[in-house]
């Protein structure tokens, strides 16, 4: 929110030199995690991916999510609020390749958002586990991350993870307040706490790709921006706030092939970062010409002279 709007076109112009040159911007360890946030914001608009033929249409998509979603109204399980429609300031957020369109997390969500619950600790490895904050702060779910707590928890209640949840930060300091993470143990492993809601996205939605909208810029800044509360080292974002979040919403296809393409660049740069940790010339060298090949088989990649 708030950056100037980039026309699509112009934008993978811009897109398409950083990643060919990703190697030489960055030459230290703390560059790396910027490079990181740049690849997920390039993701989440389109400058990584394009659309094929056959691709289904997000107006399509958003039809059965919508058919789902009277359901789950019906059966308490969200909101009747979180299904509808948002117009977005088109000068407020970035613009978007054809065939792509903003629409909010609510729109497609089957389930919650629900807070968590925080009984009372108990000492030693008796009791219910319950994870902590510490879980999903990364953005990669910790499940190292438990203690124990007073029970019982009926075994049919809501506060039992199940596989696929997406998990986001209620409350934390400003740079982690809203930060998410998927839940990707087993079902009923652990109950979430209080500082912590949970949803479930429409199965025909790639749920990796609206974890990646939710920790990409876009969205860090738009939760963290809207977190409020008298306490100034804790803030916290409501239910309605994390609705609201601004989803950039391309076909289910493309939606793969983005996390896809995430996947590759990231562990891209996890190599790079080990070749600066090591100052090797020659791993940086065969990093270069890995990236090179990694973007050789769409619009992005330069023609190597």
């Amino acid at each position: 929110p708030g950056q100037p709007a980039i026309p699509p076109e112009t934008f993978q112009t811009y897109a398409c030199f950083y990643l060919n040159n990703l190697p030489r911007l960055a030459t230290r360890v703390e560059h790396v995690e910027a490079l990181r946030k740049s690849v997920r914001e390039l993701a989440i608009r389109g400058a990584l991916t394009r659309r094929c033929p056959g691709d289904r249409s997000v107006e399509e998509l958003l039809l059965q999510v919508s058919s789902a979603q009277r359901s789950a109204v019906a059966e308490g399980a969200i909101k009747a609020t979180s299904a509808h429609a948002v117009d977005f300031d088109g000068s407020e957020l970035a613009s978007l390749p054809n065939g792509w369109r903003y629409v909010t997390l609510g729109q497609l969500l089957i389930l919650g958002p629900q807070n968590g619950v925080s009984p009372p600790k108990m000492d030693g490895t008796s009791g219910v586990r319950a994870i902590t904050l510490t879980a999903t702060t990364s953005g990669v779910f910790d499940a190292s991350a438990v203690k124990f707590v007073q029970g019982p928890i009926a075994p049919n209640s809501s506060f039992w993870l199940k596989n696929g949840d997406l998990l986001f930060q209620r409350g934390n300091t400003r740079d982690y307040v809203g930060m998410a993470a998927i839940y990707d143990g087993p079902d009923d492993f652990a109950i979430y706490p209080d500082l912590m809601m949970k949803v479930r996205i429409h199965p025909e939605v790639d749920l990796r790709f609206v974890h990646l909208c939710a920790i990409s810029p876009l969205g860090r800044s738009y939760l963290s921006s809207r977190a409020t509360g008298a306490q100034k080292t804790m803030p916290k974002i409501n239910q309605s706030t994390l609705r609201s979040l601004p989803v950039p919403l391309t076909s289910p296809e493309e939606q793969s092939r983005i996390v896809a393409k995430v996947d590759e660049l990231m562990a891209l740069c996890d190599d790079l970062e080990t070749a600066i940790r090591t100052q090797s010339e020659t791993s940086q060298r065969l990093l270069d010409a890995a990236i090179r090949e990694a973007l050789a088989d769409h619009q992005l990649a330069l023609e190597v002279a």
